[in-house]
């Protein structure tokens, strides 16, 4: 690993991979449409997606656990995984941290699916306050301070539907102190990790088939999803073998 290099890449703390997973996520959308039995029709980027969308909201108002077992089931599926363990994503963290592609750990890999506003208790669930990836995923071990996640939006991510928010060059502060708390404290659910809000922010707003690529010190937060659709986004944390700081754990 080129530690001048990777710095030099994420000087900003971020970056957009440009229409690298345009395929991948099509593929993606042929399992929930299968999932879904969801009557043939031509996959056209943000155009299915909503169609998608509006299934996945008729669905939850008529049954509440119909979302986390799809989630469940889509990410112990032969398609997700390989999106997520992929040649793709492998590739693009060898590129970001200049090493051979063997050498690349993808850990930690999950799907997110969030809901419009309207459904309150979900949107709260998953929002996520200020925080560093590394205060969370530090005790877990298997990452570094110089790790990095990937989260590749299934639609256009802007805005007004919930883009990921960054602290611009909040990574350069080193790690800050997090308080943990519990949203689900009844069913002890749901730990988050909070920070202090960064000073200058930036929205990563991106169009199908791009990543977003965030360092693991850079703080950030979930934006609120105020639009009509549903979003959806694979998430993984990556690291390099060779990076000095790496500290080996659980996949």
């Amino acid at each position: 690993m080129n530690l001048n290099k990777f710095d030099k890449k994420l000087s900003s703390g971020s970056l957009i991979i440009r229409n690298k997973f345009s395929n991948e996520i099509k593929e993606q959308y042929e399992w929930f449409k299968n999932y879904c039995k969801i009557p043939k029709q031509e996959i056209n980027n943000m155009k299915f997606w909503e169609i998608l969308s509006n299934h996945f909201v008729t669905k939850r108002k008529q049954n509440s656990s119909f979302i986390p077992k799809m989630v469940d089931d889509y990410m112990a599926s032969d398609t997700f995984l390989s999106f997520a363990f992929g040649s793709t994503i492998r590739k693009v963290a060898a590129n970001i941290f200049d090493c051979i592609d063997e050498q690349i750990i993808i850990s930690f890999r999950f799907f997110r699916l969030d809901l419009p506003n309207n459904f309150k208790k979900d949107e709260e669930r998953l929002l996520l306050p200020w925080h560093q990836e590394y205060s969370y995923f530090k005790p877990l071990k298997n990452c570094s301070p110089n790790s990095i996640v990937l989260t590749i939006p299934f639609y256009d991510c802007k805005k007004d539907n919930g883009c990921l928010i960054i602290g611009k060059k909040s990574h350069l502060d080193g790690l800050k102190r997090h308080n943990k708390f519990v949203i689900d404290k009844k069913n002890n659910k749901h730990i988050r990790t909070k920070c202090s809000p960064p000073k200058d922010i930036d929205y990563l707003e991106t169009s199908f088939g791009d990543g977003q690529l965030i360092h693991f010190m850079t703080k950030h937060a979930s934006g609120t999803n105020k639009s009509k659709i549903a979003r959806g986004s694979l998430l993984v944390r990556l690291s390099c073998k060779s990076d000095p700081d790496f500290i080996p754990g659980i996949l």
